[in-house]
């Protein structure tokens, strides 16, 4: 018995250690490791207080999802218009500095890469943006039609698609994941940890929410990269992971080794994740 045993947690870890993403990356090895991916179907809620980095992770995640692994991706926003949007995730892209744009001329090699990643950028066929400040659901719905079994949808954010009707909106929302066979990313802005009813989402055909908290640390020694994003899983998965922040451009690493092997700190020409 002593050999058997031995031998079938041999097997299990060896399993464990090679569990393969089911569904779609995020292009976050940390976060896919505990997600195992963007499951087909399912209304994740990602939730946050203010300021607290919500739509820059969406920015993130659409330039992964979109660019890197060419899903198509579908951006709804209703309060971000396009061109504020496409700046963000060109900026977020090449690592140039967002918040002293324009009150600061950008640099040649800054410039440069906006140029080269605009240039990348009109022939991506992969993101649209759907900017609307009274979008609907069913404007939502026609759209997710659209890439039906192959996308991922993002929205942001909740509060501002009718909020009279949050929890009927969140049913909906489920309602488009599982028909269309996409995942849906809906933003939920909290004010305060404390007040945050999880349990109510959850019980709201929501299958996952993700809280993001930002912590601020010491453990870098360029100036431009000192901010961590906590973000702690709700349902299945129990647990927590850092992204760590360019706060300048908003550029999210899946590690500090990610980051420190980036020698540049923010001035690479590399634009891929």
């Amino acid at each position: 018995m002593d050999t058997l045993v031995s031998k079938v947690i041999a097997e299990i870890e060896a399993q464990n250690k090679n569990f393969p993403v089911r569904g779609m990356p995020s292009g976050f090895q940390n976060f896919d490791a505990v997600t195992r991916g963007f499951q087909r179907g399912h209304l994740y809620v990602l939730a946050g207080q203010p300021n607290f980095h919500k739509t820059s992770f969406l920015i993130n995640l659409t330039f992964n999802m979109g660019m890197f692994f060419h899903y198509p991706v579908k951006f709804f926003s209703l309060s971000d218009s396009e061109e504020d949007l496409l700046k963000r995730l060109l900026f977020t892209l090449t690592d140039c500095n967002s918040k002293l744009f324009p009150f600061l001329k950008l640099d040649v090699g800054e410039y440069a890469r906006i140029i080269r990643a605009g240039e990348r950028f009109k022939k991506e066929k992969n993101i649209q943006f759907v900017c609307n400040k009274n979008l609907g659901i069913e404007e939502i719905e026609e759209h997710c039609q659209a890439i039906n079994g192959k996308g991922i949808a993002f929205l942001d954010y909740l509060e501002m698609l009718s909020p009279e009707n949050f929890g009927k909106n969140l049913k909906l929302l489920k309602n488009i994941a599982t028909k269309c066979r996409i995942p849906i990313i809906a933003v939920h802005e909290i004010k305060s940890e404390e007040y945050f009813d999880k349990t109510a989402l959850l019980r709201n055909y929501v299958d996952s929410i993700f809280l993001l908290k930002e912590i601020t640390t010491d453990i870098f020694e360029n100036e431009e990269m000192r901010e961590v994003l906590e973000i702690e899983f709700f349902k299945p998965y129990g647990c927590k992971v850092n992204l760590f922040i360019n706060e300048y451009s908003c550029r999210m690493y899946n590690s500090l080794e990610e980051i420190m092997e980036d020698s540049s700190f923010g001035n690479n020409t590399n634009t891929t994740c």
